[in-house]
């Protein structure tokens, strides 16, 4: 089935330069020269806060510590930007950032959370030998040395 459908839609070309590309990335992971950079959905899983979320909770924070704080809707504003603005505000309503990084300490040390929904995809992913992993937007980013 699925065959049928990549020969339809993929030349024989397209197909063998699939599969040659397939071969050195397995081949690169297998090294152990290369980088995992993870995206944040796979950690929805384990109970952690996609990064709206995380948005969220941490403008529940500033406005916990001044009402004249405006919250934006998340699906119109630059998201990096807003987090910035949300850590600013905390900052200069308290004079120090203790309640902004115990939150995201509160959010993101919970193990046993994480360790009892962790699925087979999580086991095997860290079984891989990648040399270090990074939590980012991109599911594999891999390099060669030289």
């Amino acid at each position: 089935m699925i065959t049928e459908n990549l020969e339809s839609i993929f030349t024989l070309a397209e197909r063998e330069e699939n599969e040659a590309r397939k071969q050195e990335l397995t081949d690169l992971i297998l090294s152990g020269q290369s980088l995992l950079a993870v995206g944040a959905g796979c950690s929805i899983e384990l109970g952690y806060p996609t990064w709206k979320e995380l948005l969220e909770e941490l403008a529940n924070v500033a406005g916990d510590c001044g009402k004249d704080f405006n919250k934006k809707d998340l699906n119109r504003v630059d998201l990096l930007q807003y987090a910035d603005e949300i850590k600013q505000y905390i900052e200069k309503k308290e004079g120090r950032l203790d309640k902004y990084y115990n939150r995201i300490y509160e959010l993101f040390s919970s193990s046993k959370k994480a360790e009892s929904n962790c699925t087979e995809f999580h086991k095997n992913l860290v079984k891989l030998p990648f040399k270090g992993t990074r939590r980012c937007n991109y599911l594999i980013f891999s390099g060669r040395k030289g």
